[in-house]
């Protein structure tokens, strides 16, 4: 009797698990906010980025992200940047595009091709939701921005200002966060000793400065401290626009409808 059951129950289980496993992989209609997506088109997307349909993970993650990708489609094209969103629009595009003659990829493959729009239409609608002024930030965002994020942009280094008096010239330079680490490794001696330099103060070096032994004399320093406002605002407005987007498309998706049978 055991010998018929444990081969029966481990037969059950498999089957079990079979179904539970189609189940979960969906291998039926998916739908997103009412818009069919062919297994064709899931196939693509998962192909696309490297996902294996056959695993529970993975499957997932493709419903996860063709969910997310069809939110930024619609919204490119509610704005006219792109004339479809079905996945037979998709391959019409697909034909065209490898019907025209350019430079680069000669010929798309529709997992290639669908990397290529999803990249596009992400950068396109990021622009045009800074167009609208969506994701930018007023000044008093942008400064709480910096304010959160201020240890990022700590000078390592202050800032350093000397003359090198020595063979009948003088030299001025500039030591401060963007080279400090060009003078640590190419003009070390040069570099330990003006980190030591009190504004006034002079000190003969010698080993690493063309012309041999010079008085480099520190004219002026300023404390390290953190970068300014106005200094990092190109580089913090492009990180606050990435985060609003990210969150813009993150609540889009969160409402979306998604539906599997």
């Amino acid at each position: 009797m055991r010998r018929w059951w444990w081969p029966a129950t481990g037969l059950l289980v498999a089957i079990l698990t079979a179904v539970v496993l189609f189940v979960v992989r969906g291998n039926g209609e998916l739908t997103v906010n009412g818009q069919v997506v062919p297994p064709d088109e899931l196939r693509t997307y998962a192909a696309a980025h490297s996902l294996d349909l056959d695993t529970p993970d993975g499957h997932r993650a493709a419903v996860a992200g063709i969910t997310r990708f069809k939110v930024v489609q619609q919204q490119a094209y509610d704005r006219g940047l792109v004339g479809y969103l079905d996945y037979a629009g998709f391959l019409r595009d697909l034909e065209k595009k490898n019907k025209q003659p350019g430079y680069g990829v000669t010929s798309y493959q529709p997992a290639s091709y669908l990397s290529y729009l999803e990249s596009n239409l992400s950068l396109g609608l990021r622009r045009a939701l800074v167009a609208e002024r969506r994701i930018t930030p007023t000044e008093a965002q942008l400064q709480a921005f910096y304010s959160a994020h201020k240890d990022e942009y700590a000078r390592r280094t202050d800032t350093i200002q000397l003359t090198l008096q020595g063979g009948g010239r003088i030299q001025r330079l500039r030591i401060d966060d963007a080279n400090a680490y060009t003078y640590s490794k190419y003009r070390t001696t040069l570099f330990t000793a003006a980190q030591e330099l009190a504004v006034g103060d002079s000190v003969p070096v010698i080993g690493d400065t063309a012309g041999g032994q010079v008085l480099v004399t520190c004219t002026a320093r300023t404390p390290g401290g953190y970068k300014t406002l106005p200094e990092v605002r190109q580089e913090l407005t492009e990180r606050y626009v990435d985060q609003q987007f990210q969150r813009y498309l993150d609540a889009l998706t969160t409402a979306t409808r998604v539906e599997e049978k």
